[in-house]
């Protein structure tokens, strides 16, 4: 009997920790790494762009706090699809079909418009092979621009959309692709007076947050408080106050 006893015992001690393990809630995330860029109306070294008031609301709303932080922009991708941070401001979707971590959230964020920028006054678009004849510049790491600009003079990339309208302004190249929103705020910032945007753009494209695919949980949350935030003005406060100046353009 004794024996039986003390084989019960044991049993119910070996047990015992893997039952109150698998009932032990999860680990309330209390603050999220999100890697960016500096690109300006979007975000900001001051971190008070465009993108960068959306995800602070977007996870205050859940009671969790975030963390700007800006790298190279070739680093982003990688950095978080590496685990290395565990978010990325919005990118055009899709991305995690080359990088298999990351997981896309539901609800798009805005819309790119990825143009031409030079002061050419003859220069017409129809699409990336209209390029063809030009000296090109573009941001490294921006991926939709890598993939479609393949035949043209010659083309140089730079670290940051700075470097790149500063070698437009400079006559270096013919013509600078990027971001329309934030190629304005350069052209604005540089004085650059006779650099002009060219339509139709090259691609127009939702773009979307990313999370690290470990904190896949949050995705739908987090998508449905973007989709909460449009219906009740947030995001249209927010867009007003970051990129309503660029209306008229």
């Amino acid at each position: 009997m004794k024996n039986w006893l003390w084989i019960l015992y044991m049993t119910a001690a070996i047990a015992a920790p893997a039952v109150t393990g698998a009932a032990r809630p999860s680990v309330a995330i209390e603050k999220l790494v999100i890697a960016s860029e500096i690109y300006p109306p979007l975000s900001t070294a001051e971190k008070n762009g465009f993108e960068d008031l959306l995800a602070k609301e977007i996870f205050r709303r859940l009671g969790i706090a975030v963390e700007i932080r800006h790298m190279p922009g070739e680093r982003v991708l990688a950095n978080v699809n590496a685990g290395l941070q565990d978010g990325v401001h919005p990118r055009i979707g899709g991305m995690a079909e080359k990088y298999p971590n990351l997981v896309q959230f539901e609800e798009r964020s805005l819309v790119f418009d990825f143009v031409a920028f030079t002061r050419m006054g003859d220069l017409e678009i129809v699409d990336w092979a209209s390029l063809a004849p030009y000296h090109v510049g573009i941001v490294t790491g921006w991926k939709i621009l890598e993939w479609n600009i393949k035949q043209n003079k010659s083309l140089i990339k730079v670290d940051n959309g700075e470097q790149l309208f500063k070698m437009l302004g400079a006559g270096r190249i013919d013509v600078a692709v990027y971001a329309r929103w934030p190629g304005l705020q350069l052209v604005r910032d540089l004085g650059l007076e006779d650099i002009r945007d060219v339509d139709p753009p090259f691609a127009t494209k939702d773009a979307f947050a990313y999370l690290h695919k470990r904190h896949e949980r949050l995705i739908p949350k987090a998508s449905q408080v973007l989709r909460a935030m449009k219906a009740d003005g947030t995001y249209q406060r927010i867009y007003d106050q970051t990129l309503g100046k660029f209306k008229a353009n």
